[in-house]
């Protein structure tokens, strides 16, 4: 008889094991100007840095992306408090909250739209020109590779949006389209960690990826990335997307093979000597 009473308890406590607010707040507090992180060595929030008007205390920025990416942002800023600067998520239609210092821009998931953008470009708009005084924290959740997106030119959202149909309905696995995607982008890979440096940086990440590959959930764009332009062409290949693909996805992920574009940063690369990632 107690059957369906005991379902739903296992059901409410596995939900609440996974809550986006509850997993920051068991993870992550404030003690005496530091930023303490289970498992992570403390970190200072912020440190006095020499301005020609005289010491000025760096920055903490939030960043973030993915359809649960809300609720860690609403309990970054009550546990941050004042120490925080200000802050940009992107996250699904429907899926924002009210906060205070950071701003949330809803954008479209599975494929990116121009509200993706929009929230993209003020990421990156938060964390230029920082230095090493200065703290980013980047939250990701699921659904990141959609709602992080600056694709590289010439390529337009709308072969961007093609691009992604096509990976989504050929067949392949979350890995092999996020290897396509972060060759084609300007965030994914690592390369928001670039954006990032000199600024230390922090990654606070829920997986929905099997095996926990941190260069794989959200296309992880502040870790290195161990992919390259040669495994995304062998994606093309693999699922014969040789028609399917606009010709402006095809001749970067072409010429990227030759040695034309800059790969993706590598593991050992000096943009992440400054940061931390955590499950």
């Amino acid at each position: 008889m107690n059957l369906r009473d005991d379902a739903q308890t296992i059901l409410l406590r596995a939900l609440k094991a996974v809550d986006p607010s509850e997993l920051f707040r068991r993870n992550v507090r404030v003690e005496e100007g530091r930023l303490i992180i289970l498992q992570i060595p403390p970190t200072r929030l912020s440190a006095s840095r020499r301005t020609p008007a005289g010491n000025k205390a760096g920055k903490v920025i939030v960043i973030g992306t993915g359809k649960g990416t809300a609720p860690m942002a609403q309990a970054a800023e009550t546990i941050l408090d004042d120490h925080l600067t200000a802050g940009a998520i992107t996250v699904k239609y429907g899926h924002g909250l009210p906060l205070k210092k950071i701003t949330v821009y809803e954008a479209g998931h599975p494929l990116p739209d121009p509200n993706t953008l929009k929230g993209t470009v003020a990421i990156l708009d938060l964390v230029k020109d920082l230095d090493e005084n200065d703290l980013v924290i980047m939250l990701i959740t699921g659904g990141g590779s959609a709602l992080l997106e600056l694709p590289a030119p010439p390529i337009t959202l709308e072969d961007l949006q093609a691009t992604t149909s096509a990976l989504l309905t050929c067949g392949a696995n979350i890995a092999e389209m996020n290897t396509v995607r972060k060759h084609l982008s300007q965030v994914k890979g690592g390369s928001l960690a670039r954006a990032v440096w000199p600024a230390r940086l922090i990654t606070l990440a829920i997986s929905d990826v099997i095996g926990d590959p941190p260069e794989a959930i959200s296309s992880g764009p502040t870790v290195p990335d161990p992919t390259t332009f040669a495994d995304a062409w062998a994606v093309v290949e693999k699922y014969t997307l040789q028609g399917k693909l606009p010709q402006t996805v095809k001749r970067r992920l072409w010429d990227g093979t030759e040695g034309k574009f800059p790969d993706t940063p590598k593991p050992g690369d000096p943009i992440f000597s400054n940061s931390i990632y955590h499950l």
